[in-house]
Order: C-alpha cells, then sequence, then structure tokens
C-alpha cells in the first residue's frame, strides 16, 4: 500500500484540497500509517513508546471527529501487546474488549463503531486484496505487506474487518 499511499498524497489529496479550499472548506489529512515520532516523545523505555503510539493514534481519531475517511488495505495491523493497547483505549475513554485487536481494529472500533453517532459521518473504503500467489517472486519482494514474516495470518484477518 506505500505506494497506493504516495499516489493519494501526491496526486489525490492536493486536487481534493484545491476543491474544497474553492468552497471555503479545509481539508486536514490524519495518516496513520505516516507514523508517530517517537524521538521526540519522553518516552524511556519500548513499553512507554509503544503506549505514546497508541496514545497519539487514538487522540488524532478525536481529534478528527466527527468526520472519519478510512482507507482500508490488505493489512491487518500491528498487534501490540494487550496490556498496553488496554492502558491506552482506557485513557482514552473505550471501554471495549481490545484482546486480539490489531491497532487498526482499534481505531475502527474507537472512531466509528463505539460511537453510534459517528456511523453518519464516516466513509470507508476498502481496496480488493493484490493477488500476492500470482506475482513474480521479484515482485512481491517490494511490497513490504507480502514479504514480512508472519503476516499472512494477519492479512486474512482483514476480511474480518470488512
Amino acid at each position: 500500500m506505500p505506494a497506493a499511499r504516495d499516489w493519494l498524497r501526491n496526486h489525490v489529496l492536493p486536487v481534493l484540497e484545491e476543491r474544497l479550499r474553492a468552497r471555503q472548506h479545509h481539508l486536514e489529512t490524519i495518516d496513520l500509517r505516516w507514523g508517530v515520532d517517537t524521538a521526540s516523545l519522553d518516552a524511556t523505555s519500548e513499553q512507554a513508546r509503544e503506549f505514546q503510539v497508541l496514545k497519539v493514534c487514538l487522540d488524532e481519531i478525536e481529534r478528527s471527529r466527527p468526520f472519519l475517511i478510512g482507507l482500508i488495505g490488505d493489512r491487518y495491523g500491528w498487534l501490540p501487546p494487550v496490556d498496553r493497547m488496554a492502558a491506552a483505549a482506557a485513557e482514552a475513554g473505550f471501554d471495549g474488549s481490545v484482546a486480539g485487536k490489531s491497532v487498526t481494529e482499534l481505531e475502527i472500533d474507537y472512531g466509528v463503531l463505539s460511537a453510534a453517532s459517528q456511523d453518519q459521518h464516516c466513509l470507508f473504503y476498502l481496496r480488493d486484496p493484490l493477488p500476492y500467489d500470482d506475482m513474480p517472486r521479484r515482485w512481491r519482494r517490494n511490497i513490504r505487506t507480502c514479504t514480512r514474516r508472519g503476516l499472512r495470518p494477519q492479512m486474512l484477518s482483514v476480511s474480518s474487518l470488512r
């Protein structure tokens, strides 16, 4: 999905921003996959950094309310330790279960599914899975989502989000 994200960022979003600006609206893009700058965080341990990343993701979801557009690809997302995810979710006011969820699923649950009023302000676009098994090996190496060890079972879990 990095190539698709780059295309959106470089070609689609500028056009959309211009169209909205002509109508006196402002578009602020929040891409949680661009990452969180952990170097600037006051976290000393890996556990503290992971907690901060989770907290920033949920804070960004909250900041985007009431509007949210989700673009879902093949990856199920990062699976942090449950205790860190539960702590960050509780701090954000989310009281649903986090067991077995990826950060992506938590973001969707927190951002839309757990808030009844959100469903009228949110859109999700689901990309069809890429045909990884039909690709030449040299192409697959260039697609990060396909080559990471242990990712296949997580990729299959995306169907549970669809």
